[in-house]
């Protein structure tokens, strides 16, 4: 694999020269991070059969558990994460490594991206028992913002049914000839039949003035 570019780990607790990486973009499935790295920078790193700690100055930064098939350590940004990964059940046909919001995300998507509050009225009421990993606890933790949800609910008012100007004036045909001066022209009688004049064709099933 080569490097495409240079960049910057999104983790400020840790030291600069810690969070340089090297974009892969070959690497699509995980993010590796290089223990050597760390340790160069100032960090260190404490590994068990089954558990990963990263300090810094004697606080703690990442920590991490090994699981999966590959038996790698899997890191968490911190303890407060980690916790919140292992409060949520990841599916048995998601990878282990799948951060809760990604499971809050893809439960909501494959329900059609239903409104919160509708999902979480689903799940207190036991609508919803197979879906591992959707709590109401996970989703206010992790909201779903989905596009989906926002185009599926907007409610749109039927326009011009509050005009704010005047209503034209229907037009009238007034009669010549016999109207004293001063008095107000007559109708037409036929003022019907001038706004709706009749059809050339028979119309038997007409949806249209």
């Amino acid at each position: 694999m080569d490097s495409t570019h240079k960049g910057e780990l999104d983790i400020p607790d840790l030291p600069p020269a810690a969070r340089r990486i090297d974009l892969l973009p070959l690497l699509k499935n995980d993010t590796l991070i290089s223990i050597g790295q760390l340790c160069d920078a100032g960090c260190t790193a404490t590994f068990t059969k089954d558990r990963v700690t990263i300090s810094f100055q004697g606080r703690t930064i990442l920590v991490g558990t090994r699981d999966g098939p590959n038996k790698l350590w899997y890191l968490h940004k911190n303890t407060a994460d980690h916790q919140a990964n292992n409060g949520v059940k990841i599916p048995s046909f998601l990878p282990s490594s799948t951060k809760p919001a990604d499971v809050v995300a893809f439960h909501h998507a494959a329900l059609g991206s239903p409104v919160v509050s509708t999902l979480v009225k689903a799940i207190d009421k036991n609508y919803l028992p197979g879906f591992p990993g959707l709590t109401t606890k996970s989703i206010r933790r992790h909201p779903p913002h989905s596009e989906a949800t926002v185009l599926g609910h907007q409610d749109q008012i039927r326009k011009h049914k509050q005009s704010t100007r005047d209503a034209p004036a229907p037009p009238i045909t007034a009669a010549t000839g016999t109207d004293p001066p001063g008095n107000a022209p007559d109708v037409s009688p036929n003022v019907d039949q001038d706004f709706f004049p009749a059809s050339d064709t028979p119309n038997d099933k007409c949806h249209f003035c």
